[in-house]
């Protein structure tokens, strides 16, 4: 009898081993369209606005967190605005895993495995964005757009990116 409750007990931990194998899920998804727009203000800061199509894969992690690089810390928190699928994003928090920048917490309105979401976020004031050129007059910019680990994301992009500068500056004044 003490054989026999032995195989039962051995048989549930491998069911249970297994079982946990297999519901252990990853985040890997795709970034079908990206749409980024940086505004350079007039007071030298700037705002920075996102677009992100997600498809999150068959059998994986539901994406319940986005986190967004920016471009230094100096960011204003109660300037940014942020929705999924239109519905506001409510967890909006500086990110524990890319610095500087946000995380973005999608709660209830989590894009599930399979299915498809867009985010949009503004980030409405970044300052100290700009700084002295090596040509005289002239302040630079230096940018990335934010994007995501290649053990979580995979395939093609369709990336847009513009920089709208000041209002008032003519096509003769910008260098690239």
């Amino acid at each position: 009898m003490k054989k026999r409750w032995f195989s039962i007990i051995l048989l549930f931990l491998l069911f249970s081993l297994t079982v946990g194998s297999v519901s252990a899920q990853d985040y890997l998804f795709m970034v079908e369209r990206e749409e980024v727009n940086l505004y350079v203000n007039e007071d030298g800061s700037a705002s920075i606005e996102y677009t992100l199509d997600f498809v999150n894969l068959p059998g994986s992690h539901a994406i319940d967190f986005v986190d967004i690089g920016l471009p230094n810390d100096n960011y204003d928190q109660s300037s940014i605005d942020a929705k999924i699928n239109g519905i506001p994003i409510l967890h909006i928090q500086p990110s524990e895993y890319v610095s500087p920048g946000i995380e973005l917490g999608l709660g209830g309105d989590a894009i599930p495995s399979d299915q498809t979401g867009q985010v949009h976020v503004m980030i409405g004031t970044v300052r100290d964005i700009l700084y002295n050129s090596d040509i005289e007059d002239y302040a630079s910019i230096e940018f990335s757009p934010s994007w995501f680990g290649e053990q979580y994301c995979f395939g093609d992009t369709d990336l847009t990116f513009t920089i709208f500068l000041p209002a008032g500056m003519n096509s003769e004044e910008p260098r690239y």
